[in-house]
């Protein structure tokens, strides 16, 4: 199994439209199979525009997370070679990073595309940059092996790459009753930090449903490159 982030840029477009393409298909493929998992659904983003699938790719704030199948070391970090991997491989599972965000820019996104009701609740003063984790998924005849763990510590790694190793904060949601996906970021060091009711219309559903936000708190001068959650 290997682990990587989606690029955003290569010399022509026509080496990163096949991957755009196979991230659009691996989404799709997680909406239908799995549709309780998402706060989206399979008839909402089949709809959607080439450029919403650019943006979701390129974008500055957008990192994808893929597991494949083969081995890392056959790419050794050549970009290049990564590409091969991408498209040559098997997906197994997929997370998404968004950020960096500053205190307030992370206010804002919490509420408006992560909708956290109470996103104050999450801030801390000595925290200098915020990301959100989402839409992980991993494929039925890949459960069971840790990727789940695999794709949270690569992107908490991916976050301190980005931040220069700066104090930052991941945060998720999580259905507070889905404990498999509670206990996989639990192995990843997250710690509840609050939960809250809302009213859940996922896959035609029409009740209350709890849910459980979660964060890890990395990096920083006293703890760099290890992780500070408290």
């Amino acid at each position: 199994m290997a682990v990587y982030s989606l690029p955003k840029t290569f010399a022509s477009a026509e080496k990163l439209d096949p991957i755009i393409e196979r991230y659009k298909g691996f989404r799709l493929l997680s909406l239908k199979q799995s549709p309780e998992s998402f706060g989206s659904s399979y008839e909402r983003e089949i709809a959607f525009p080439d450029e919403i699938w650019i943006k979701r790719v390129c974008g500055p704030l957008s990192t994808n997370i893929i597991a494949v199948a083969g081995n890392s070391a056959e790419s050794e970090g050549n970009k290049d070679q990564e590409r091969a991997m991408l498209l040559k491989e098997e997906w197994l599972a997929s997370l998404t990073l968004s950020g960096p965000f500053d205190k307030e820019a992370a206010v804002a996104m919490f509420k408006n595309n992560m909708w956290i009701e109470s996103p104050s609740i999450i801030m801390d003063d000595e925290v200098e940059f915020y990301f959100g984790l989402y839409g992980m998924y991993v494929a039925p005849n890949a459960r069971g092996a840790g990727l789940g763990v695999s794709l949270v510590e690569y992107a908490k790694e991916k976050a301190l790459e980005i931040v220069g190793g700066k104090k930052t904060r991941l945060v998720l949601v999580v259905d507070f009753d889905n404990i498999g996906a509670r206990r996989t970021y639990e192995k990843g060091q997250f710690v509840l930090n609050h939960d809250y009711w809302f009213d859940d219309t996922r896959c035609g559903r029409s009740q209350r449903t709890q849910s459980a936000v979660m964060r890890v708190d990395i990096g920083g001068s006293d703890n760099p490159g290890k992780d500070a959650t408290s």
